[in-house]
């Protein structure tokens, strides 16, 4: 049985009209199913781990060329708000403007 949190997620996508299907990336033939959908919506783990599958399984190539062509949008969030800084000048979401410094 899948944790709370997933089925959370299914049931808000499901409310706003989508329908939902799990496809485990982990699988050689996901990315031939990828086409299939409109939206791809990754939710939480490590986000190097998901890379590592994508790189994998070929996913990542489908996906690329997928929103390259408009054709798919690619979705979602990380649990945790570990990646608040991406880089030591970034900006996050929460970061107040008048603290931002400008590069000159």
């Amino acid at each position: 049985m899948r944790d709370a949190g997933f089925q959370r997620d299914i049931s808000d996508l499901s409310q706003v009209g989508l329908e939902v299907s799990e496809v485990d990336l982990r699988n050689p033939d996901a990315a031939e199913w990828l086409s299939g959908y409109d939206i791809v919506w990754v939710r939480g783990g490590n986000v190097f781990a998901l890379r590592r599958v994508l790189a994998d399984t070929g996913t990542d190539q489908v996906l690329t060329d997928l929103i390259r062509g408009d054709a798919i949008v690619y979705a979602g969030y990380r649990r945790r708000h570990r990646l608040r800084r991406l880089q030591r000048r970034g900006v996050c979401a929460g970061t107040r403007p008048d603290r931002i410094r400008r590069n000159r």
